[in-house]
């Protein structure tokens, strides 16, 4: 089975916007611990993709 980069890429990226639109809209509801939550998922989302770039993730 071969891992495929770009498509890794796009799959975090795609991860990484739905976390981030979460964080925004359970912000604007004042849940500050969920939104912490959900932004972290969003910016390690968001890092797996730049690495995706520079190696496969295991």
């Amino acid at each position: 089975m071969s891992i495929d980069p770009l498509t890794e890429a796009q799959y975090s990226f795609r991860l990484a916007l739905n976390h981030l639109q979460r964080a925004e809209k359970i912000l604007n509801i004042g849940d500050y611990t969920s939104t912490i939550h959900f932004t972290q998922l969003a910016v390690e989302n968001f890092v797996k993709t730049v690495i995706t770039f520079f190696e496969i993730p295991t």
